[in-house]
């Protein structure tokens, strides 16, 4: 009896809480329901980690979009550049601008036809005024790389250059213009007054200034400094010379900025000076003139000269 009660307590050693399936690993065991939770979590993991790489390479797909749509945009907009800087071309779109001036004049007088409703005229008034300085804008570009085909008026008509002034017209000949074409009343008589003496001062220091340098720069090239002895102090000085040439040159350029500068403040002080119905009467007055200077042109042109 004793020993069998020694078989049943070692018997007893082995007994259950571990079943004979748990123990192999069988399915639903503990072993195994690790194992499937590490794969299912592995798995997760996985398609978490394809998600993420999915979405990367849409957004390097999108990226790469974005830069070649803004190179191509760079590149039309250094195309621009080189156009509005050739000086070639600007007197095309100096031509383009005027037609389209014109053709902005027709429809403000296209709609001043019955009553002036000031609601509806100042937008297309300040539409023109505008293309103005779309105009010095395009012109300085132009003037960067040859300076002196937009200086010396290449892109003028020949009338238009026996009124230029530092490569355009000259400030007070607009305000003289205008002048003659408006009345204007109490506090816009001062105030005309005042801007065209101060517009008056400005263009009489400037004209100094470019008389001033135009005579220095033709004093320096028939100047003694060119003549050629042959030494090494008169190719120094020629060489000096040339240098001092072209930085008188470069000054130039400076005047021709300094001139539009002056013709866009004019335009600006008749737009704060006068009313609506006035500016209105200004754009016609400076349209027509532009519109005589270009039919004298076509007349001297057509005109044989014998």
């Amino acid at each position: 009896m004793v020993a069998n009660t020694g078989v049943v307590q070692e018997q007893e050693k082995f007994a259950y809480p571990v079943t004979m399936a748990e123990l192999h690993g069988d399915e639903g065991g503990p072993i195994e329901k690790k194992k499937a939770k590490n794969r299912e979590a592995v798995m997760k993991h996985r398609l978490k980690k394809q998600t993420y790489l999915n979405k990367l390479e849409l957004k390097v797909i999108q990226l790469n979009k974005d830069i070649q749509l803004k190179n191509e945009q760079l590149h039309q907009v250094a195309n621009q550049q080189d156009i509005n800087r050739d000086p070639i071309n600007f007197n095309k779109q100096y031509n383009d601008w005027f037609v389209e001036h014109h053709q902005r004049i027709l429809h403000l007088r296209r709609r001043l036809i019955g009553e002036f409703v000031e609601d509806d005229i100042l937008p297309i008034v300040e539409n023109i005024l505008s293309q103005f300085y779309t105009i010095f804008n395009i012109k300085k570009n132009a003037a960067k790389v040859d300076v002196f085909s937009i200086l010396y008026g290449t892109w003028m008509s020949p009338a238009h250059l026996s009124t230029m002034w530092v490569g355009g017209f000259r400030p007070t000949d607009m305000l003289k213009l205008i002048s003659n074409h408006i009345e204007i009343y109490g506090p816009q008589i001062e105030k005309m007054k005042f801007l065209n003496s101060d517009i008056m001062n400005e263009e009489i220091a400037l004209t100094t200034k470019f008389t001033n340098l135009e005579a220095n720069i033709s004093n320096t090239l028939t100047g003694k400094e060119f003549v050629n002895k042959g030494d090494e102090a008169a190719m120094s000085s020629y060489a000096n010379s040339m240098s001092s040439l072209v930085g008188k040159f470069t000054i130039m350029h400076n005047f021709l900025n300094e001139a539009d500068e002056l013709r866009q403040k004019t335009i600006s002080g008749m737009h704060e000076v006068l009313t609506t119905r006035q500016r209105v009467t200004a754009l016609f007055a400076i349209h027509d003139h532009l519109k005589r200077l270009s039919t004298l042109s076509n007349m001297l042109l057509s005109t044989t000269t014998i």
